[in-house]
């Protein structure tokens, strides 16, 4: 019979438990990333419309006392959850814990939750230059004030970058909430939550909704970029010197 070593006292705790977690602070953080997704919808409305309704929903996420724990807080523990669950995965098919004399088969994850899973990892690895690019601005100037100028600005100074770039942001946001939300009607229901399967293989709504959303994302970015309203140019000068600033800093130029 083959030797396992003992497990240590942090990868002792259950895929059940951490599945919860991960699916508990993923619904806290859609309380932000909806609106924050709504906000950049309303820019095929026009900047007007974005500006007003950014700064009445900053009241709710920039809130001092509900940021920190609704915004970084929520997102910390979803990715750590994650990260642990599929590092106890790995090290389950790697040592063969559940039983060492077979290898147990793995369910191959359907499309959409393939999809669901590339969606993730993808805003992880850039959801951190994302927030410190917005939000830590603000260490440096009291005026920073992101507005639809500004992504106009960030649009047309670095198209090839940015247009690719916040699309990808936008539609794998919205993919990934909209795919684990499906689940939240079971999660009152603890043990009905962990085995029910997320119903969207063909889900007309799910796959109606998703295609009408991402649709919006890219309709959206090109908003952004001026290609259906009126942008002013007016803060432009202030944009780039606080550019400069921020990459001097960085030493990125």
């Amino acid at each position: 019979m083959a030797i396992l070593s003992k497990p240590t006292s942090w990868f002792s705790v259950s895929d059940r438990t951490l599945k919860y977690i991960q699916y508990s602070s993923g619904v806290v953080f859609s309380t932000f990333l909806s609106i924050h997704l709504l906000n950049t919808f309303s820019a095929n409305l026009g900047p007007l419309v974005y500006d007003e309704l950014q700064r009445l929903l900053e009241r709710y996420y920039q809130n001092k006392f509900l940021e920190p724990f609704v915004v970084f807080g929520s997102l910390g523990v979803h990715i750590v959850s994650s990260v642990w669950r599929w590092f106890k995965r790995y090290q389950n098919e790697k040592n063969n814990l559940e039983n060492p004399m077979k290898i147990p088969k793995q369910n191959t994850p359907n499309l959409p939750s393939l999809y669901h899973r590339y969606a993730g990892w993808f805003l992880m690895f850039v959801i951190g230059g994302h927030i410190s690019f917005t939000r830590l601005p603000v260490l440096w100037f009291s005026n920073w004030n992101p507005n639809f100028s500004y992504s106009t600005y960030t649009l047309e100074t670095y198209p090839y970058l940015m247009y690719p770039y916040y699309i990808l942001l936008a539609s794998a946001g919205f993919y990934h909430m909209t795919y684990g939300l499906m689940k939240m009607p079971n999660f009152p229901n603890y043990r009905k939550f962990l085995s029910a399967p997320v119903p969207v293989k063909n889900h007309p709504i799910f796959w109606g909704s998703v295609g009408a959303g991402l649709l919006v994302c890219v309709s959206s970015v090109l908003a952004l970029g001026g290609n259906f309203h009126y942008v002013s140019k007016f803060f432009y000068p202030v944009f780039r010197s606080q550019q400069r600033t921020i990459f001097t800093a960085l030493k990125i130029y």
